[in-house]
């Protein structure tokens, strides 16, 4: 995972920015189902993530889930600085996207133009109760 022209959200002369993504499916309403986060990346506009994030789908919700991601801007002395979002319509194992890496625009309060790039994969349980 990586983000790609991250504004400067730190204050502090020399410093850029803390990043760090948060990745949650939620349903049709909004609703999060499940939610992970990476590690912040110190002072970089331009940060890689070499993490594995797995999310579960809990037993009778419907499929597929949408996948939302928000890039963070780490504080140590005040609350994180939400930088961006994206949301994407998972396809599940046998179409669209899954597998590969792909760019996708990020709505953000403070910039524009901004990207992130993912790779994710989607797997569905074999019978009713898997991953219980």
């Amino acid at each position: 995972m990586a983000a790609f022209g991250v504004p400067k959200m730190d204050t502090v002369a020399g410093k850029r920015s803390d990043p760090y993504l948060s990745v949650a499916l939620v349903d049709g309403g909004g609703r999060v189902l499940d939610q992970r986060q990476t590690a912040f990346v110190m002072n970089t506009m331009n940060p890689v993530w070499q993490e594995t994030l797995v999310l579960h789908l809990p037993a009778g919700e419907r499929w597929p889930p949408m996948l939302r991601i928000s890039l963070w801007d780490k504080d140590f002395r005040s609350a994180d600085d939400h930088i961006g979002t994206t949301e994407i319509a998972l396809s599940g194992g046998n179409g669209g996207l899954d597998g590969l890496v792909s760019r996708y625009p990020m709505e953000s309060p403070v910039k524009s133009g901004m990207t992130a790039s993912f790779r994710y994969h989607c797997s569905q349980p074999l019978f009713e109760g898997a991953g219980k």
